[in-house]
């Protein structure tokens, strides 16, 4: 309800409302002049009906004590006076001023006077008319069977009407909510929904009422997809490589979300190309990249996009890291050592060829294993089996020596050493 205002100003100078002056140890203490602006006509309050009072006054600069304001209904029976703010500050030019905000309300039909008190002046009276309020027989709420989507406010109206059809203006309503598990009201019929659904609002002024049906609704959202990162970071691989990764993609819309995957970089390879996914579905795409055609020494990148049917496009980016290849070859693959006696040393030649850059450790399992690089060869190295190191009853030996990379990625490669003992 909107309140009618009085309003009491205290002001320097009024005169064609009067003047009081109040004299305190020969100094001037406090004026003021005082008038009002008519709430509703002849100073009428209908009954339960409220409105705003304020009072404000001003005392000189050099006034010394403390100055207060006291304003109450003489019959209170008749109405109901409520102090809402009480205002004090001292202004730049060091007057002291007080402000006070009252709220009144009709009680019971009749007369009585507002009355106003300034501290060391004259009582100020103010006559008011407390009248019966005319009887509501109908109400009515707009909008009527309004639709809001979940999320969004509406504000209610309730109107009053007397048995001739016309609105009673002010009228206090008391508002209800008959499902506030889907929508929150206010007292004043400010509705807030959260849930999709049916709201019944009831607003009634005694036995009188009326009632509204709010639908809520859910705001249709578009087909929509999530996807679980946003940077395809595939693991390092050898040039020629192929290495896979995956990621999930789900439709957070409200529609069915057909899209198409493209990307635009060869090397980058995805499965499905297109998916179709119901609300909240998700599904997994493998990414596969092959290095086979990359630099090596080089970090790779590439853009996918993911267009939906409406137009709407999602792009996120790939990356990878091409090492060199390293294909460490060994000749033989197996050292054959075929018969031979027990007692001394035996060797064979292993050559190995290494991609450029590569270091490697050559490294035998067996204690009666030994190698060295042959001198003046790049690549030729000397097995050696030291017989007397393995035991008299046996027949055949197998061992190994391991070649490992130690600077890229490489995969370490074992050499069998085989022979047996015979004459």
């Amino acid at each position: 309800m909107d309140f009618k205002k009085v309003a009491i100003f205290a002001l320097s100078f009024v005169m064609v409302f009067g003047v009081l002056y109040v004299n305190h140890s020969n100094k001037v203490s406090a004026e003021a002049s005082i008038f009002y602006e008519m709430w509703i006509e002849e100073n009428e309050l209908e009954v339960s009906e409220s409105t705003l009072l304020y009072i404000y006054i001003q005392y000189l600069p050099d006034t010394e004590e403390e100055m207060e304001v006291e304003c109450y209904i003489k019959e209170p029976f008749y109405a109901k006076l409520e102090l809402i703010k009480d205002l004090k500050w001292v202004s730049d030019d060091g007057a002291k001023r007080i402000q006070q905000e009252y709220k009144i309300t009709g009680m019971s039909p009749g007369k009585t006077e507002l009355i106003v008190n300034v501290t060391g002046a004259q009582p100020h009276k103010m006559p008011i008319t407390i009248g019966q309020i005319k009887k509501v027989s109908k109400i009515t709420l707009s909008p009527e069977s309004p639709t809001i989507f979940v999320g969004e406010e509406l504000q209610l109206e309730a109107k009053a009407y007397d048995e001739e059809g016309n609105v009673i203006p002010n009228t206090p309503m008391k508002w209800e909510n008959l499902d506030p598990e889907i929508a929150e009201l206010t007292p004043d019929g400010l509705l807030r929904a959260f849930e999709s659904g049916a709201c019944k609002i009831k607003a009634s002024h005694g036995s009188v009422e009326s009632e509204t049906i709010v639908t809520i609704v859910k705001e249709i959202q578009p087909a929509k997809i999530s996807i679980s990162t946003d940077l395809i970071a595939f693991p390092a691989a050898r040039k020629g490589e192929k290495v896979s990764t995956s990621s999930e993609i789900k439709n957070i819309g409200d529609e069915t979300a057909n899209a198409e995957i493209k990307c635009d970089e060869e090397w980058l390879t995805f499965v499905p190309e297109k998916i179709s996914l119901e609300p909240q579905e998700s599904t997994i795409i493998t990414f596969t990249a092959n290095t086979e055609n990359l630099e090596a020494n080089s970090m790779e990148s590439a853009k996918i996009t993911f267009t939906l049917g409406n137009g709407d496009e999602t792009v996120i980016d790939a990356i990878i890291k091409v090492d060199p290849s390293c294909s460490i070859i060994v000749e033989p693959e197996v050292i054959d050592f075929g018969k031979i006696s027990k007692g001394g040393e035996i060797s064979k030649i292993l050559k190995i060829t290494l991609p450029e850059g590569t270091h490697i450790w050559i490294r035998p399992v067996e204690s009666w294993i030994d190698i060295s690089k042959i001198e003046g060869s790049e690549n030729e190295f000397m097995v050696m089996i030291d017989t007397s190191k393995l035991p008299d009853d046996m027949e055949t030996f197998v061992g190994s020596l391991n070649i490992i990379p130690t600077d890229i990625l490489c995969d370490i490669v074992s050499v069998k050493v085989i022979g047996e003992f015979g004459d």
